[in-house]
């Protein structure tokens, strides 16, 4: 009777377990364009990790009711936001900032009340010209992205300190440079901006075109933080932390079979990497605009096959 009922207990177990598969705990969220957009982040959010949501902020912007509320209620309802600075976009490209730019917005936003914690990315994509006053200046940038780590350091919150995440699909070229030339040319200028620091950047895509398979491994792929990593570690004999604030497919031509193999493997990649402190998907709303074909609501504020795909493989499925 004894033999009967551990097998009877087994079977039980075997039947039952996997159709009960625990959802995936990982540090995943979503990248926004507007601070508006924070309920339905936290109406969408992905685990029971805390939910990290990159966010831009021009380093002009003076709305001190708008952030302080978005501040409060994230930290209500345990979400880190990773700020994201920007500077204006004019005549065809975003400006480079001052100095006195830099220490202004920082003063204004260690000013914001409701925050414990303030994760800042030092702007974005900079081995692009268009992103960094029309040229390609790795010099310009480290001295500047080191100024502005040294002064966060010095102001009355803490701050989290993120240099901007390069594009590492770009070649080299008159308006790009490809990633770890531009990586090089930075250490060559600051090493000093690799030791204050807290953590890297990266925007890890599927390339070619934000379309390829999670299973690639290459430097342009999912898993290009790795490459990033392991060339900082060369470089600057430090193992970095990671933040991937930018990653995500392109729907255009995709079955629901291929999003959900991608979504699997992709889940799986960040249960595999301690070092990965938070994923922000690219993009949560981008209906009817220039990046729709990221977004994981429609226009109607309703789940795409890109965010059923995510979904389902952190439940495990």
């Amino acid at each position: 009777m004894k033999y009967l009922l551990g097998i009877l207990s087994f079977l039980v177990v075997l039947l039952v377990s996997p159709l009960q598969a625990q959802a995936a705990n990982v540090p995943i969220g979503f990248h926004l364009l507007d601070p508006f957009e924070l309920s339905l982040a936290e109406t969408y959010r992905l685990s029971d990790e805390p939910l990290y949501v990159t966010v831009p902020w021009s380093i002009y912007d003076r709305r001190r009711n708008v952030w302080e509320n978005f501040f409060r209620e994230a930290q209500a309802a345990n979400v880190r936001p990773i700020i994201r600075w920007v500077t204006e976009f004019k005549d065809g490209v975003w400006t480079i900032p001052s100095r006195k730019d830099i220490v202004e917005a920082a003063h204004f936003m260690s000013s914001l009340s409701g925050l414990n914690e303030r994760i800042v990315v030092l702007f974005n994509e900079p081995n692009h010209a268009v992103e960094w006053g029309g040229e390609v200046n790795p010099e310009d940038y480290a001295e500047l992205a080191l100024f502005a780590a040294q002064w966060l350091k010095t102001e009355p919150v803490s701050y989290i300190v993120l240099p901007a995440g390069l594009d590492a699909d770009a070649p080299n070229a008159e308006t790009t440079m490809e990633s770890f030339r531009y990586i090089d040319k930075m250490y060559e200028t600051e090493p000093q901006l690799f030791e204050v620091i807290d953590a890297w950047t990266s925007h890890s895509y599927p390339n070619p075109g934000f379309s390829g398979s999670a299973y690639d491994t290459g430097k342009n792929s999912l898993r290009g933080y790795e490459w990033e990593l392991t060339h900082l570690e060369q470089l600057s004999g430090r193992d970095f932390d990671v933040y991937i604030t930018e990653t995500g497919w392109k729907s255009g031509g995709k079955s629901t079979w291929t999003l959900n193999r991608n979504y699997a493997q992709f889940v799986k990649m960040l249960e595999d990497n301690p070092r990965i402190k938070a994923v922000t998907v690219f993009l949560l709303r981008g209906s009817n605009g220039p990046f729709e074909e990221f977004s994981l609501l429609d226009s109607e504020n309703q789940p795409t096959a890109q965010l059923k795909a995510l979904e389902k493989a952190l439940d495990g499925n």
